[in-house]
């Protein structure tokens, strides 16, 4: 009886620091994708301000080539 009554606190045991595993995982994983969405929208961030940057130096070109071609 008593050997059964310690497999049963080892299983117990063993059983709780699994649950403590997935605990820290899920959590971990809670993390990782927070940081996922961060860094997804510092991205589209820095996008958006690359395209704005991009766009006004077109722009910048364009009157640089119309003021070069006026002056004689």
């Amino acid at each position: 009886m008593e050997s059964l009554q310690e497999k049963v606190a080892v299983l117990t045991q063993q059983i709780n620091r699994q649950c403590e595993l997935q605990e820290q995982a899920t959590s971990r994983a809670r993390v990782v994708q927070d940081d996922k969405t961060l860094l997804e929208s510092r991205l589209h961030k820095t996008e958006a301000e690359f395209n704005e940057i991009e766009a006004s130096r077109d722009g910048l070109r364009r009157d640089k080539a119309t003021v070069s071609m006026s002056q004689p």
